[in-house]
């Protein structure tokens, strides 16, 4: 499925009061999933979620499909530019998919519609808008300029071996 994300929201300690109840429960049901341990649990409310991320880099995005760009399909919560929960849109469910390190993967069951989730999610962030924040620079920037290089590299590999 072609997705395009869209929505960009950046989500800092002053924006955190305009969030929905439902996104405020999917930000802490993802800074949970990307920081909590079996053994320590150390996010237990929204600002420790805050607390965890590199340079405050915390975003929402929308993902939809192509063919019908108004309705949403999944809320992407995006944390330090490389880590993302992905939940189903409107919902608090989580797809089981998220991306660790750039690359989104999947995280619970291994299903063929979980790996094609994945790699449309992935296709699609690589692909995602420019984001005004990132244009500010410092080390996040570097990064996320860094990472989309070596992401469209692969995908212009992968798209060249694919026409063979």
């Amino acid at each position: 499925m072609n997705l395009i994300f869209k929505n960009f929201r950046l989500i800092e300690e002053d924006t955190i009061s305009k969030l929905t109840e439902l996104e405020k429960e999917q930000m802490l049901i993802a800074g949970k999933a990307c920081w909590d341990t079996p053994v320590e649990s150390i996010i237990h409310n929204l600002d420790d979620v805050l607390g965890q991320t590199y340079e405050g880099n915390c975003e929402l995005w929308q993902v939809f499909s192509k063919k019908d760009p108004e309705k949403p399909l999944y809320d992407v919560w995006v944390f330090n530019v490389d880590t993302a929960v992905v939940f189903y849109a409107n919902t608090n469910k989580d797809t089981g998919v998220g991306m660790i390190q750039n690359y989104f993967t999947i995280i619970e069951e291994e299903t063929e519609e979980a790996k094609q989730l994945a790699d449309d999610l992935q296709t699609a962030f690589i692909n995602r808008p420019e984001i005004d924040y990132l244009e500010t620079g410092g080390p996040a920037k570097a990064y996320h300029d860094a990472v989309r290089k070596i992401q469209k590299s692969e995908e212009d590999e992968k798209t060249k071996k694919n026409k063979k």
